[in-house]
């Protein structure tokens, strides 16, 4: 073989083995040849977690989705919690998929050198609404402990076990059930019958009856310890022992709630209306006067602590915190509202759009969740999962993820007419008054694992 010939080879190959040393020391250190940019590129990690865990990962490309989702697929699949390497930079459609649940998507942006977490994919149950109380009309829905709820129809009330997945009619009226109570321990209820207020026994085996003597015009709350107070047009009045006592007279009040141990109250005060606060744990102790409030009418909405929500007639929804020192009254500046919260975080809605808000205590923000076609209503949140749920049109149950951006929404069922909403103290269950194919009733919906 002629001395140049043989040189040609010796080069080739030592060109060869110095490309393969390269390459092999490029792989080593996490660079890896991207065919778009025919270039090597350092790569990025992707630690991806779920709940329920063992979901399938599928990850490929937003745009096309063809390399990675190809390679994934081939061979065994990952499963979460996984961490997947040599992911080269750029955007990723990320797809978690259970049997029984929803697939769960979201996109990612990979860096090169950088481990990008995934790890609050929570996956909800795809199950069907199982009857679990055939009536008619429902009203209320009430929890009453951990394993059983309260049912409000026009005539009648219903106790449901569902640990013994039993139902009891606890009492029956001929005439309607109206301004329906529950105690905060459950033990018994206070409602109107025609001119009848009573009191309903739901500890005892024989659920007494006891009719009680409510001051004309007085709407009723509980406080603490399952005490009674009345407000009305003729002030404010407690009820311990099933008997009235007036500790605040002289003074129209729209509305009142209790919130550690402290009575606020909407009192008329000209054409405006005052928030007023008043200390029950000393029943002379000194009431204080929080706000002022530009409407001739206001009553609190529903939320937990530490928020009071008070809805105006004057198309504004103001949020005051009960532990804010310096009493400041936040303008959500939105009409209609029905609020929900979780620590800092309000999800309000309107008739047609779910804002989620983020408050301290002088102002707020505010981002957009979605803004339906169709009417808002029944809007809910569970604290420990970032979704929220609500109903549109009366008929189906959504649940939304609480992002701006491309948030996962399911349609977990679909009725004829919802009616109510609530949910379970186990926090994976939702009861659901309504009519579904033709059949009405009380449902359960399974929603986590």
């Amino acid at each position: 073989m002629r001395l140049w010939i043989r040189r040609i080879i010796f080069s080739l190959f030592a060109l060869g083995f110095i490309v393969s040393a390269v390459g092999l020391l490029l792989y080593a250190n996490g660079y890896r040849f991207n065919i778009s940019s025919w270039w090597f590129e350092k790569t990025g990690v992707v630690t991806i977690d779920s709940s329920p865990t063992n979901a399938t990962i599928s990850l490929g490309t937003a745009t096309t989705g063809s390399f990675w989702q190809r390679s994934i697929s081939q061979g065994k699949p990952y499963k979460t919690p996984s961490r997947v390497t040599y992911v080269l930079p750029g955007q990723y459609h990320v797809v978690l998929s259970k049997e029984g649940f929803w697939d769960f998507a979201r996109d990612i942006d990979v860096q090169a050198g950088v481990t990008s977490f995934f790890t609050n994919g929570i996956l909800l149950k795809k199950e069907q609404p199982k009857q679990v109380l055939a009536v008619k009309t429902v009203r209320t829905l009430n929890l009453l402990g951990k394993t059983s709820y309260l049912v409000q129809t026009a005539n009648d009330l219903f106790v449901v076990d569902r640990k013994s997945q039993k139902s009891e009619k606890v009492y029956h009226s001929e005439e309607e059930i109206s301004n329906l109570l529950l105690a905060p321990s459950g033990s018994f209820a206070i409602f109107k019958t025609g001119d009848l207020w009573l009191r309903l026994d739901l500890s005892s085996t024989d659920k007494t009856i006891t009719v009680l003597k409510i001051e004309e015009g007085e709407s009723l709350i509980f406080g603490e310890r399952d005490m009674v107070y009345g407000c009305g047009p003729n002030g404010i009045s407690a009820y311990p022992n099933l008997s009235r006592v007036a500790f605040k007279e002289h003074v129209s009040v729209l509305d009142c709630t209790v919130v550690d141990l402290t009575l606020y109250s909407l009192e008329v005060q000209g054409r405006e209306v005052e928030l007023r606060a008043l200390p029950l744990n000393q029943l002379k102790g000194e009431e204080q006067a929080i706000a002022h409030i530009p409407s001739k009418k206001a009553s609190f909405g529903h939320g937990d602590l530490p928020y009071l929500i008070i809805n105006t007639d004057a198309e504004k929804t103001y949020v005051y915190n009960t532990q804010d020192p310096q009493h400041h009254l936040i303008d959500l500046d939105t009409m209609n509202m029905a609020v929900k919260y979780d620590a800092q975080t309000l999800i309000a809605n309107n008739t047609v759009e779910i804002h989620k808000y983020h408050i301290n205590n002088t102002d707020s923000s505010k981002e957009l969740l979605t803004r339906e076609g169709g009417a808002i209503s029944e809007v809910l949140v569970i604290p420990t999962i970032p979704y929220v749920f609500f109903v549109r049109d009366n008929h189906e149950l959504i649940a939304l993820e609480q992002t701006d951006l491309n948030p996962n929404r399911y349609t977990l069922a679909a009725f004829d007419r919802i009616a109510l909403v609530l949910t379970l103290a186990d926090k994976k269950t939702l009861l659901i008054a309504g009519v579904r194919q033709g059949v009405e009733g009380v449902f359960e919906l399974n929603i986590l694992e």
